[in-house]
């Protein structure tokens, strides 16, 4: 937001005692302990009735006015040309007057006319310019982990229910959404109260249903700030005939219509709090050379990477990030049938020698959940082993 500067002919005037009291306390800080500032005899044998008054103590004054009223914090001198017309004397009353000459919000920048006056006759006359130097935005607080709610789509099995289990432990609350509940996620949710996770069984292309367990989750959990969109359609295999066109259409439903489904619900709260993140699955294959056959699946997730990075310019003023993470091949539900010389194969050429476990996955997500991914945004972060 850019700064309000005071308009030209702006005018402002104040009263300024000159005390005994700030003589002598100005003269201890400044180190000009001059006997003509403070000594009546001395002042008298100079040829003045009473001790003259530091004539920097009206130039602290205007410091003052500058930088706390007028044009206020944030405002630094840059340049000024004053003449001394008449002593002031210790006791004495004068009146300070500054009138914006010039006033640039472009170049941040006013120029100020100042008249000091003690009765009718001027003390001090001069102009300054003031430099009104603006805020730089900062971050904005974090929230507590502990009072946040996610979503988890497919979070009752494979890479979903590690992440789910990540968030628990971070004591983060979360609704996994999935068409099935396993018998793994059932032994999490014995683990847990069901105010801290809970099982919503939908059709996440389905946007009218989602809205409603979105509803529930409002309502059972709490109000959703994490978005972690997990879910897959099955992976198999597609060559280029008429049937990819179905395949790819299940496939951007579900990472695509599936992502939208719960992130338009939810973004409202996250701009309220100033606090949101959306995190998305990706895959390895989208680096380099695609693999052969995989052309409806790497589409959509690259469609879903273009989603991901739109969200993420579009929602950053809030304190909201979106990312990806693409993670290298995993044992989970979705490659149960891949075999086991082709996960052999890919362990082989990783240079880490293995695959990436969920559990790995699970804790980029955690940390882009915390404080430390509050400035990562519209990135596709590789777990891959060094694979890319």
């Amino acid at each position: 937001m850019t700064r309000m500067l005071p308009e030209s002919g702006t005018k402002y005037s104040c009263e300024f005692h000159v005390s005994e009291e700030r003589v002598i306390r100005f003269g201890e800080f400044s180190g000009d302990l001059n006997p003509i500032h403070i000594s009546r005899e001395e002042a008298k044998s100079y040829g003045f009735a009473r001790p003259v008054a530091h004539g920097a103590i009206l130039l602290a004054e205007l410091s003052r006015i500058i930088g706390t009223e007028m044009p206020g914090h944030g405002a630094l001198w840059s340049d000024l040309q004053v003449q001394f017309k008449n002593p002031v004397f210790l006791g004495d009353k004068v009146r300070i007057e500054l009138e914006v000459l010039q006033s640039s919000i472009a170049a941040g920048m006013v120029k100020l006319g100042i008249n000091i006056f003690k009765g009718k006759d001027i003390v001090l006359s001069g102009s300054c310019r003031v430099t009104c130097l603006e805020k730089l935005p900062r971050r904005y607080p974090m929230v507590n982990l502990k009072e946040q709610v996610a979503v988890v789509t497919g979070g009752s099995r494979g890479l979903g229910l590690a992440i789910t289990k990540r968030l628990l432990k971070e004591g983060i609350k979360v609704a996994m959404l999935s068409r099935n509940l396993s018998e793994d996620a059932v032994t999490v949710l014995k683990e847990y109260q069901n105010n801290e996770v809970a099982h919503f069984a939908v059709d996440i292309t389905k946007r009218e249903d989602v809205g409603n367990v979105l509803e529930q989750v409002f309502r059972q959990i709490g109000h959703v700030s994490i978005v972690v969109h997990a879910a897959s359609a099955p992976v198999s295999e597609t060559p280029l005939n008429m049937g990819l066109y179905d395949t790819l259409d299940l496939h951007w439903q579900v990472y695509v219509h599936g992502l939208l489904n719960i992130v338009i619900p939810t973004i409202g709260h996250m701009k309220e709090i100033k606090y949101g993140r959306i995190i998305t699955i990706g895959t390895s294959f989208m680096f380099g050379v695609p693999q052969k056959h995989m052309t409806a699946y790497i589409t959509a997730k690259n469609a879903l990477w273009g989603l991901t990075k739109s969200l993420s310019i579009e929602l950053a003023p809030f304190g909201i990030t979106a990312n990806m993470i693409s993670p290298s091949m995993m044992v989970t539900d979705l490659t149960s049938k891949v075999s086991n010389q082709a996960k052999l194969a890919e362990a082989r050429k990783n240079p880490s020698g293995r695959l990436v476990e969920p559990e790995e996955v699970a804790e980029m997500v955690a940390f882009l959940c915390g404080e430390g991914g509050a400035f990562v945004n519209g990135t596709n972060i590789p777990v891959t082993g060094g694979l890319v």
